[in-house]
């Protein structure tokens, strides 16, 4: 079986504009980020990354255990699913490991 694939094209500009404006939500005077699970800031971030995901086309759904799941290229009962984390639990963690994950999964779709 042969399948078709396609080259996955980032705009690393974007990328990098979208983990720096989730940066802001939860900023640290020290540069760092602190969204702890539950907070105002992790419920602001969440709302950003559901608009994000949403802009993008994605469906977007909540699961029991309150992650965010994005869904796009829905066709034929097949799909793909992107997730990524948001949140942190320690103070302070560095921008990039806080928001890369979640924004890049809506960037290279």
């Amino acid at each position: 079986m042969t399948v078709a694939t396609r080259p996955l094209i980032v705009n690393s500009d974007r990328l990098n504009r979208s983990i720096m404006e989730l940066a802001e939500v939860g900023q640290l005077p020290n540069g760092g980020v602190c969204r702890i699970a539950f907070s105002d800031e992790d419920g602001l971030a969440r709302q950003q990354v559901q608009r994000w995901m949403r802009e993008a086309g994605m469906s977007v759904r909540i699961d029991a255990a309150g992650n965010i799941i994005g869904r796009c290229c829905v066709r034929r009962r097949s799909g793909l699913d992107l997730g990524g984390r948001d949140d942190r639990v320690s103070v302070g963690i560095g921008v990039y490991q806080c928001g890369a994950g979640a924004a890049g999964d809506i960037g290279a779709q």
